[in-house]
């Protein structure tokens, strides 16, 4: 686009959202900048739409599914009506606070090498109470394709969530939409193919909020069976990424990490109820990983004293 300020799309995914989705899109309208916003009803049950439609504002666009597509084809509903140069993504349940699109934007903008920014959020519970975060982060501002590489293969997705994520509309012609054939774990598998061919930016500044709470989509206790199985084909697309010395390696550190944080879902799952479901999970961990170090490392309540074996690219602090 030429001849005007850089447009930004916000793309909003909602599934029987009526708790929070008023605040949300609330939080949108409030951002500075030109903006239209679409959101994309996957056939709620509640009233979404009504909520929806009571913000008599003309950048929103509101489309209807009449089956539900779950939570990445509905993205996909969005992203292929898209007209910005720049399209955020955001979640029903989520609050953004000033200057965060703006921001978002800026830094795109003033780095043409990438296709992605996302920002740290600040986590909040159901009812908007914040909570104390005590995480330190040594990611680097500009994360290129080895460094993406390194820090997803040992510890996961990099953004916390969808709603910490900005794309630049080309990048998204690059590479495609997302997977729809993942259904919780789609966002990591889109982030993997667009870090091979952009750089990525990282916003440490925390200009939005994320709700934790128990009916969200990434609720361990629903999502983890199937997030085991999908991060078992995540794991053969790392894997094919380090030879077969680097990526035992890796498999080892990840058993130790995500192996441990894992057996933690098979265990609430058994201790509510769901005996079933945690035997599965249990034998999808112990495909992914090599049971005796998740299982030692989850005994002993913390990491077993193990850092990364295989060195992070130059300059990049383990």
């Amino acid at each position: 686009m030429t001849g005007h300020d850089p447009y930004v799309t916000v793309v909003l995914p909602v599934y029987n959202g009526e708790s929070f989705i008023g605040e949300a899109l609330d939080s949108i309208l409030a951002q500075d900048g030109l903006l239209e916003v679409i959101v994309s009803d996957d056939n709620s049950k509640d009233r979404s739409v009504a909520i929806i439609e009571s913000r008599a504002d003309n950048r929103i666009r509101i489309l209807k599914n009449s089956k539900n597509k779950g939570i990445f084809g509905n993205i996909n509903r969005c992203l292929e009506e898209v007209r910005g140069e720049f399209v955020q993504l955001f979640s029903q349940d989520d609050v953004m606070m000033p200057g965060f699109v703006s921001a978002q934007m800026g830094a795109l903008e003033g780095h043409s090498s990438a296709g992605m920014v996302y920002n740290r959020p600040k986590w909040i519970t159901k009812g908007g109470q914040l909570l104390e975060s005590v995480e330190t982060d040594d990611t680097p501002d500009i994360i290129d394709w080895p460094t993406y590489l390194w820090i997803a293969s040992h510890f996961g997705a990099l953004p916390a969530s969808i709603s910490s994520v900005m794309i630049r509309k080309n990048a998204i012609d690059r590479v495609g939409l997302f997977d729809n054939g993942y259904a919780v774990a789609g966002d990591l598998e889109f982030y993997n193919r667009l870090a091979e061919a952009f750089d990525i930016i990282y916003l440490k500044d925390s200009l939005h909020l994320v709700r934790s709470h128990d009916g969200m989509a990434s609720n361990p206790l629903r999502a983890g069976p199937r997030y085991l199985e999908e991060e078992a084909r995540l794991e053969r697309w790392f894997s094919s990424r380090w030879s077969k010395n680097d990526w035992h390696k890796i498999r080892d550190f990840r058993a130790a990490t995500r192996g441990r944080y894992h057996l933690g879902w098979v265990r609430r799952m058994a201790s509510s109820g769901k005996w079933l479901e945690a035997a599965r999970a249990a034998v999808r961990v112990h495909q992914l990983y090599p049971l005796h170090i998740a299982m030692w490392s989850w005994i002993l309540s913390r990491r077993p004293g193990m850092k990364p074996q295989v060195p992070p690219p130059s300059g990049e602090p383990q």
